[in-house]
């Protein structure tokens, strides 16, 4: 019976995208292009040979486009290099060791996570982590840590340190550090000019983004549709001084599920194009626009994650910040301590460390009304999730949590106990080529009570059946009028 196949998405996250990459893979794992952008192989000056098993799959990504996508055996392993400065590439489960590299010296395919774990001591699976959000702690162990900071840096290898930042979102809040670590700093000057490329891309890639938060506020105001705004794109305006230097792939917007046809036919009226993913339509879909990327959500997880609806409670509550409408503070954090653990199982590098820090801030900064964050997570029957998050936190940065809170929220003790053992021991990295042991061995265990995780895989099971017509609906009926005519 044939292998099947999953998608490896690479995605350009600051202003500039390069015109052409190289993909290799481990052959056979690339099986095909997908359809839906089809990209044809383009030709290339002579390569080195690829490594043994591998092979090389020279793609061109034109401008208007931030991403490419690829069908890879369930075995495959990536690495990507081009002709030009690499800017952050993603893939769903699939990191790479980004560097500068010319297409005349290929890059081995590795795994990011292998090459994480090549550094872990043997009882602390988080070395690298640790040292990425040193300079976030409180001010009174900063200075501690900037001294020591440089050697540890030169120890690990600044290349894969600065893949590691790239990878996690810290890159642009990172150049600061090194700017300020004065005579202490043994750090070449490529590592610190990547960082601060990487700043200025962020903020240039910044200003397009608010550029089209506004066009969206106008797009949705004329059409009569509430919508919020959510997660990266609005956190960074609340917590940052510089808000340009916190990265954000896309923007996360949340409107009412009987608004989406209206608010995808807007979207695609605007010009922007609409490209639906059968295995998401339950709740979200992407909408692309040159550089700019919007992703529509009309639930805030997969339908049934939680016992209630909170998509509509939200958008009654949300409020208008620099222009944009947002969700309530309240709501804001929920979704913040909620979302990584069932989307992005909490530690492996797809939650990218920058959640963190924006959580770390959050409870520094914003005044926390915890009682009805509570009330609301126990409400939606995700407080041991909300716990989850909030117990990662405290083991990368000490953060100023009630006790109360951390013991209202924590489940009973057989399950906060082995739950608490799977986060320290990262195993959800560790199983990150195994995604049903993760789903069955920690998401499954993440929901309140059994008959929650019960009712969440029905729900899916029927979504899954409705998947696919659904997709083709949503692109029919939502076609702007001057398309149908043409």
């Amino acid at each position: 019976m044939p292998l099947k196949s999953k998608r490896a998405v690479i995605r350009h996250s600051t202003y500039t995208a390069p015109s052409t990459c190289v993909v290799t893979a481990r052959y056979p794992s690339i099986t095909s292009l997908a359809p839906t952008l089809n990209y044809p192989p383009v030709q290339q000056p002579p390569l080195n040979p690829p490594p043994a098993g591998s092979a090389h799959l020279p793609i061109r990504i034109p401008d208007e486009h931030r991403w490419v996508h690829l069908r890879l055996l369930p075995t495959a392993r990536i690495a990507v290099t081009n002709t030009q400065l690499v800017s952050n590439h993603k893939f769903d489960n699939i990191h790479s060791n980004l560097q500068k590299s010319s297409l005349a010296e290929p890059m081995p395919p590795q795994n990011t996570v292998s090459h994480q774990k090549n550094y872990a001591e043997k009882k602390d699976p988080y070395p690298l982590h640790r040292i990425a959000l040193a300079p976030f702690q409180s001010v009174s162990e900063l200075n501690r840590l900037l001294r020591e900071l440089p050697l540890k840096i030169k120890r690990i290898g600044e290349d894969r340190f600065l893949s590691f930042l790239i990878d996690n979102s810290l890159a642009p809040m990172w150049s600061d550090v090194v700017d300020n670590l004065g005579s202490g700093n043994i750090l070449s000057r490529q590592f610190s000019a990547s960082l601060k490329r990487e700043q200025f891309n962020a903020v240039a890639f910044y200003l397009l983004q608010r550029d089209a938060l506004t066009e969206l506020d106008r797009i949705f105001d004329g059409a009569g549709i509430p919508y919020a705004v959510f997660k990266g794109a609005h956190v960074r305006e609340l917590l940052y001084e510089v808000p340009g230097k916190r990265p954000s792939i896309d923007i996360d917007v949340l409107v009412r599920k009987e608004d989406r046809v209206g608010a995808i036919s807007a979207l695609r009226k605007a010009r922007f194009a609409f490209h639906p993913v059968a295995e998401n339509i339950s709740h979200e879909a992407t909408l692309l626009k040159g550089r700019i990327s919007i992703d529509l959500h009309w639930e805030i997880m997969r339908p049934d994650r939680t016992r209630v609806d909170l998509t509509n409670g939200m958008i009654g509550g949300s409020t208008m910040c620099k222009g944009f409408r947002v969700l309530s503070d309240t709501d804001c954090l929920l979704v913040l301590l909620v979302h990584p653990v069932f989307t992005k199982y909490l530690t492996t590098p797809a939650a990218e460390l920058v959640r963190l820090v924006d959580l770390h801030r959050w409870i520094g900064i914003r005044k926390i009304d915890w009682d009805t964050v509570i009330d609301l997570a126990r409400e939606a029957q995700v407080r041991t999730a909300t716990w989850m998050t909030l117990s990662w936190l405290q083991l990368m940065i000490p953060s100023r949590v009630p006790e109360t809170v951390n013991r209202r929220l924590a489940p009973g003790p057989i399950r906060r106990n082995y739950l608490s053992k799977w986060i320290r021991e990262d195993n959800s990295t560790r199983l990150i080529d195994h995604p049903s042991l993760i789903k069955a061995g920690f998401t499954i265990p993440a929901h309140d009570r059994p008959s929650g995780a019960l009712r969440f895989l029905w729900s899916l099971l029927r979504e899954k059946r409705r998947a696919e017509s659904i997709t083709r609906k949503l692109e029919q009926i939502t076609v702007p009028n001057n398309s149908r005519s043409d």
